[in-house]
């Protein structure tokens, strides 16, 4: 493909793909399938039992046939700089939902999801700064998986930026 995206068609593809981002789909097919879905914040109540507290203040006790399977998901680690939070930081759950595309977003890492994050929105019109600590994009991956990111760094609308990591305490007299 050649040329820019159209990223209002994209962002709503990506919503069809997403039924907009609710599951009365994903719920109708567990009810077809017999299944219950229980909303809440969940803990172990004991062997095979988890206590839920619903959203509507209830509680309601499950019991396992066989065994209770822990799949909480994840959370995004926002990294302790100061005044991060007065500027509502995206995560990456905000970074693939959002409603339009920014002029302008300074990514914070270099690992998966933030490379993967600075290149769609940068596709789609963003001007984009990654920043990252360490000498390299995706540090935690063999190093020719890295290699296509500075030549995606030098087109117009990117800029990579990457600091050695701090000394620490110990080296820096504090």
């Amino acid at each position: 493909m050649t040329g820019p995206l159209d990223a209002e068609a994209v962002l709503r593809r990506r919503d069809e793909f997403t039924s907009h981002w609710k599951d009365d789909g994903q719920v109708a097919w567990l009810d077809g399938a017999g299944l219950v879905l229980v909303r809440g914040h969940g803990r172990l109540d004991g062997p095979k039992r988890v206590a839920v507290r619903t959203p509507d203040g209830g509680r309601r006790v499950l019991t396992a046939r066989h065994a209770v399977a822990v799949c909480t998901g994840t959370r995004a680690a926002l990294p302790g700089l100061p005044g991060l939070d007065e500027v509502r930081p995206w995560t990456s759950r905000e970074a693939t939902s959002s409603e339009r595309v920014p002029p302008r977003l300074a990514v914070v890492g270099g690992g998966v999801v933030a490379c993967e994050m600075a290149t769609a929105w940068r596709a789609l019109g963003s001007e984009v700064v990654q920043l990252v600590r360490g000498s390299r994009l995706l540090p935690r991956m063999e190093p020719f998986a890295a290699s296509p990111w500075p030549r995606a760094c030098a087109r117009p609308g990117s800029i990579c930026a990457s600091a050695p990591r701090s000394p620490g305490p110990a080296a820096t007299g504090r």
